[in-house]
């Protein structure tokens, strides 16, 4: 491998070597998408890419319109991969849902922004540079928040979503790196990117968590507090995929009878559950949806749980079906 800048070999880390080894599960001549932002953690993971072979890459940028550099950062990424010679692709988003959250408005414009690139560019992978901090931090913010099951707290490498009845597979190579490494990496082969200001603002909860509360627990501990959090998360994540193997596939039904939930274990009523309102489109559905859902299998006074999205889930025959809630609705029996 040669130095990006000088052309002077260079030697690969212990991550890379583990990252490359990973990387050879995905045939190099297939066409993949890179989501790139312009940082740190999407320049490295391009040239990573780059270094294990995989050149038929396709460049894609979101400008979300959130930040005042956002078009800076457009043209920077435009120009990067024009000067390494792959196609690009971007968006810019001139208008928001007015009922989401800004960053559920925003995973779901770049998932089917995503969509529209790899209908383009004829590529079902979507490369994405979450590294272990990333993780780490999600893990955290997903335990705050009430996660419906801690396995599902924490980011995969690979995962399948549908959007728009199209099959994407999102994969992060670089999930088990810390970002001490990238930067090294980033520094050793002389790579370009751009720094986001707002990493350092702590208005959003992510950031304060990432600045305010990892510092000040491995503070209290007098050690590092991640690699902890970051080995519970993949066991976590090993565990639940073991659980999954158990959930019957009663969840692809546009209704479920509460007689075979009833027949279930508690933890995988929870999943069937979950899976069901995933499936029938419903996001942001945490523990206490699914909780609620549960206790109308055997509390016969509730017939109704109001979901996200305007939406709700009803009983009615012993059957349990989700329907658009309109207006004043009457209650079910």
């Amino acid at each position: 491998m040669l130095d990006s800048q000088a052309g002077m070999p260079v030697k690969q880390s212990k991550w890379q070597e583990e990252v490359c080894a990973w990387l050879n599960r995905y045939p190099a001549k297939a066409n993949y998408l890179v989501g790139v932002s312009g940082g740190v953690d999407s320049r490295v993971l391009l040239q990573v890419l780059l270094d294990a072979g995989l050149t038929n890459l396709m460049v894609c940028h979101l400008d979300h319109g959130l930040r005042g550099e956002s078009r800076r950062d457009a043209e920077f990424v435009q120009r990067l991969a024009k000067r390494l010679g792959l196609p690009f692709f971007m968006e810019r988003v001139t208008e928001w849902p007015s009922k989401l959250s800004v960053e559920t408005a925003a995973r779901q414009m770049r998932q089917q922004f995503f969509a529209r690139a790899a209908n383009k560019f004829g590529a079902a992978y979507i490369f994405l540079g979450h590294h272990a901090d990333d993780q780490v931090e999600t893990f955290l913010l997903n335990v705050v928040r009430g996660t419906g099951s801690i396995g599902q707290a924490a980011m995969r490498q690979e995962t399948r979503i549908i959007v728009d009845d199209s099959e994407l597979i999102l994969v992060r190579p670089l999930l088990r790196t810390w970002k001490t490494d990238i930067r090294e990496f980033a520094a050793r082969r002389r790579l370009r990117f751009l720094e986001d200001a707002t990493n350092q603002e702590n208005n959003f909860t992510r950031n304060r968590i990432r600045n305010l509360l990892i510092p000040e627990i491995e503070r209290i501990l007098g050690r590092p507090f991640k690699p902890s959090v970051l080995r519970l998360s993949e066991i976590a994540a090993e565990e639940s995929e073991l659980l999954q193997q158990l959930v019957p596939p009663i969840w692809q039904a546009e209704e479920l009878r509460t007689e075979n939930l009833r027949k279930l274990p508690v933890a995988l009523q929870r999943r069937v559950i979950h899976q069901w309102l995933n499936w029938r489109r419903i996001s942001n559905v945490g523990f206490d949806e699914v909780e609620r859902i549960r206790a109308m299998l055997t509390d016969r006074e509730i017939a109704k749980v109001n979901l996200p999205g305007d939406h709700c889930c009803r009983r009615r025959a012993g059957r349990l079906f989700v329907e658009a809630v309109r207006g004043t609705s009457q209650r079910s029996e």
